[in-house]
């Protein structure tokens, strides 16, 4: 007989999550409807590479990676060490850095295709950016994508074509409210076929 892990912790933990925070969480991609309920963690207490460990002190192998945000795993000593210097150096500066430069000459020798480098803050905010970009050089204003990109209205006027209770797409329960109904049809959603 299969024996689950005691995830009594996480549960009450989102109990309260419930009564504060819209959603019980700030991303889709850490809602726990897409798990077992009851029987998957929730709410992780520490990591170290490919694994972690929830609030009831239950180990896993992280599958998702924090959405392939961290590629070396987690609490990598090397990045840690560089973070930690950098932080009593001071995080972040009024001015520019130079480190700025380091990274971005970096990055244009790695990537084959890059010329130059623009920063933003979050995974929402570079797709925002990029999705500028296109249309401001293509000189179109509809643009097709396959996947989630983030909240802002530029993507979520996807769902103004789909019913989002379907769960067909982007993601079941993201209403477009608060979207602009003129962006409607601007954003064009497709899958990738499965290979037969």
């Amino acid at each position: 007989m299969t024996q689950f892990p005691d995830v009594s912790r996480s549960q009450e933990l989102y109990k309260r999550a419930g009564e504060l925070i819209p959603g019980w969480t700030q991303l889709i991609s850490r809602r726990a409807d897409q798990f077992a309920r009851g029987v998957s963690p929730i709410y992780a207490q520490r990591a170290k590479g490919s694994h972690f460990i929830d609030v009831d002190e239950n180990e896993y192998i992280d599958w998702v990676n924090a959405v392939g945000a961290i590629i070396l795993g987690h609490a990598d000593d090397v990045v840690d060490g560089a973070v930690k210097e950098q932080i009593d150096r001071g995080s972040l500066y009024t001015l520019n850095s130079p480190l700025e430069i380091e990274l971005a000459e970096e990055l244009c020798k790695t990537i084959p295709s890059a010329q130059m480098v623009r920063y933003t803050k979050g995974g929402g905010e570079a797709c925002s950016v990029a999705a500028r970009i296109a249309r401001g050089t293509t000189g179109r204003d509809k643009i097709l994508v396959c996947g989630y990109h983030g909240w802002h209205d530029w993507y979520q006027a996807a769902n103004y074509g789909v019913d989002p209770e379907s769960g067909e797409y982007p993601f079941a329960g993201i209403e477009p409210t608060g979207v602009p109904r003129a962006l409607a049809g601007s954003v064009i959603p497709f899958t990738i076929p499965s290979p037969s």
